[in-house]
């Protein structure tokens, strides 16, 4: 019976789920259909990026092309980067064009998201590029992108924070800190960053006379440097041991001549 109850359960809870996803995806056709209707209401013919004319049979098959994945619903709680990086990994995997991303976008979006998005004008919605923009500065403003800098130039590692874990954490602060700079630039800053932040003034200053081009060189140099630091410390600490040993032997031996 208690079988039976948790199998009544588990088939509950996957038809909740599936009901769940079917509503977002009728939420996501209507408002593809709303903005397909506005769009045959302003003007019959639409142009694409590269100039032609789009046939309009075309333009219902790419709007009410059932998506291969849907992207997460943003609401303006988590990290907008973090989430723009998702949404472009589902548009890619679907093939949306800008504007598709755009509309589907604007249909993902709620509570103080959608409130930014709403307060768009209706061309600016079409444009994917104009809705991230916006989302930039609403959510990623100049103030904090200054906030972020700051802290990256008094980055020091943490005690016991190892040396992969800081790389990781730095590489990602740049990209919020800088999120307007190309990824060679955004790498160099981050190694720059990294070797400044690392404890150990000996493998600080080892690391710089290695003169790695890239991050990635800058954290395997740091690494090599801080195995080898930690081999010689071990072996120090044998021969100090070792050392105490002998003088022990060499004083039970002189006190039994005695």
């Amino acid at each position: 019976m208690a079988t039976g109850g948790t199998d009544d359960i588990l088939e509950f809870t996957e038809l909740a789920a599936e009901i769940e996803q079917m509503e977002r995806e009728v939420e996501v056709r209507r408002h593809l259909f709303d903005i397909y209707k506005s769009d045959l209401e302003k003007e019959r013919v639409a142009k694409s990026a590269v100039g032609g004319n789009v046939p309009s049979s075309e333009r219902v098959a790419s709007a009410f092309r059932k998506p291969i994945i849907l992207p997460d619903v943003f609401d303006g709680q988590g990290k907008w980067k973090d989430y723009l990086q998702h949404f472009l990994s589902c548009a890619d995997i679907n093939g949306w064009s800008n504007g598709e991303k755009a509309r589907f976008l604007g249909a993902r979006l709620k509570g103080q998201a959608h409130e930014v998005y709403v307060d768009l004008s209706l061309s600016d919605k079409r444009d994917f590029d104009v809705i991230v923009r916006a989302f930039n500065q609403h959510f990623e403003p100049d103030a904090l992108i200054s906030v972020r800098k700051a802290a990256l130039k008094n980055r020091v590692a943490a005690e016991g924070e190892s040396l992969t874990s800081l790389c990781s954490s730095i590489r990602r602060d740049v990209i919020d800190a800088y999120p307007n700079v190309n990824r060679n630039a955004q790498d160099e800053l981050a190694m720059d960053y990294f070797i400044s932040a690392l404890r150990d003034r000996d493998i600080r200053i080892a690391v710089r006379r290695g003169a790695p081009k890239t991050l990635p060189e800058a954290l395997n140099l740091a690494l090599e440097i801080e195995a080898i630091d930690r081999a010689e410390g071990v072996i120090r600490q044998k021969k100090a041991v070792f050392t105490v040993d002998t003088k022990g032997q060499e004083d039970f031996a002189l006190r039994i001549s005695k």
